[in-house]
């Protein structure tokens, strides 16, 4: 090689090619490849980015709950973010079984069910988890048809569709009923079918609506609560248009519908009958033993 002159730069050899940067493919977030994103490092916006590219901003659909049977004889466990009847069925036992909470009937396991689980797992001594496994299964599902509010319940569906005049005769309540004009003995019918339950007393029978309600305000065994989130078994008292307030009284069943003696027959006499009651609620009773 020939020495240059004094003060020349040296040019670069043709031969020498810079090297190509890492290819990079759109689309494709690997750790390495976060570092090319605009905040210039891993942190919240580069992370949040790459997420939101390569799912598309779409969430995942609900798991399938397993069955009740699954849980109860597998060993399988409902968890939240699960939907399904199963779930919708968990929701209702649990509306009925626990207490002072209102579980709303949707067939998803979300936040609400969690709550209401961790809640009734707590009161039964029961590991808080917040799934259902079988001793928290088997336990709801005891709560559930135990409840002595749902009791009385029980008595009133024994005898759905009978005539009040030929119950006060004869069958499961004629030593509960009074005589009493078979036009007009919605309260009767709902203290006869609290007698048999063991949830009031002979003298706390009333043939009045104002009577059976203020029996049961005086019974610490009872309380008045709020016509929101009711309860099987919660005594409702009703506002009738024309005939004004406290003076209609049935028993809530369940999923909106309550049992009762009521003006259904052609004559005009009650008969014990279930369905939704577009009265104004008046005040409701719950038993709380």
């Amino acid at each position: 090689m020939r020495p240059l002159p004094l003060g020349a730069v040296p040019l670069p050899s043709s031969n020498l090619v810079p090297a190509a940067p890492p290819p990079q493919l759109p689309g494709v977030f690997t750790p390495s490849a976060l570092p090319y994103f605009t905040d210039g490092f891993d942190g919240a916006a580069t992370s949040g980015a790459a997420v939101t590219s390569s799912s598309g901003g779409v969430p995942a659909a609900p798991a399938q709950a397993p069955s009740l049977e699954d849980v109860a004889k597998r060993g399988a466990v409902i968890r939240s973010g699960e939907h399904g009847q199963s779930v919708r069925k968990l929701q209702q036992l649990l509306d009925a079984g626990l207490e002072h909470h209102k579980v709303p009937v949707t067939g998803t396991f979300g936040p609400a069910l969690t709550k209401a689980v961790t809640t009734f797992q707590k009161k039964h001594h029961l590991t808080p988890t917040g799934n259902v496994n079988k001793g928290t299964l088997t336990a709801i599902r005891h709560a559930a048809s135990s409840g002595r509010g749902s009791d009385a319940v029980k008595v009133a569906h024994g005898v759905l569709g009978h005539n009040i005049a030929q119950l006060e005769r004869s069958g499961p309540l004629a030593r509960y009923l009074d005589n009493t004009n078979s036009h007009v003995s919605c309260a009767n019918f709902v203290s006869a079918c609290l007698q048999k339950a063991g949830l009031i007393s002979a003298g706390q029978h009333s043939d009045l609506v104002t009577g059976l309600a203020q029996n049961l305000g005086h019974d610490p065994q009872w309380k008045k609560v709020s016509s929101h989130g009711l309860k099987p078994g919660d005594v409702v008292c009703f506002e009738v248009p024309g005939e004004g307030h406290m003076a209609h009284v049935e028993l809530y069943a369940g999923h909106g519908q309550f049992i009762g003696s009521n003006n259904v027959n052609p004559d005009g006499s009650q008969r014990i009958s279930q369905g939704h009651v577009g009265y104004h609620i008046d005040a409701v009773y719950r038993y709380a033993g």
